[in-house]
């Protein structure tokens, strides 16, 4: 079975242009918990670390589109959600 995918919105760096990008849950949960993540735009040949801006866009998203507790469940610590709640502590996401 694949992992699910979650969309989400990046800037392209050269033209300001916004499109759709889709990674793995836990490359998602990862990012949220400090990992780097490779961002990449559609229009341009071009891709960049995300910064810690764009990772609270990304965290602020997933939070809008009922994601987050998603990832934070399948999160690669032995805390799971909690790890999450108390490195962004976002809103409305169960800490136990």
């Amino acid at each position: 079975m694949m992992e699910p995918e979650i969309p989400f919105p990046v800037t392209c760096p050269h033209c300001g242009e916004e499109s759709l990008a889709e990674f793995r849950v836990s490359v998602l949960a990862d990012a949220m918990l400090g990992e780097p993540i490779r961002l990449y735009a559609k229009c341009h040949l071009v891709s960049w670390d995300a910064s810690d801006v764009e990772l609270e866009n990304i965290r602020q998203h997933l939070e809008a589109t009922q994601d987050l507790h998603a990832v934070a469940c399948i999160a690669n610590t032995p805390e799971g959600p909690t790890a999450l709640s108390s490195t962004w502590a976002p809103t409305g996401l169960p800490t136990n």
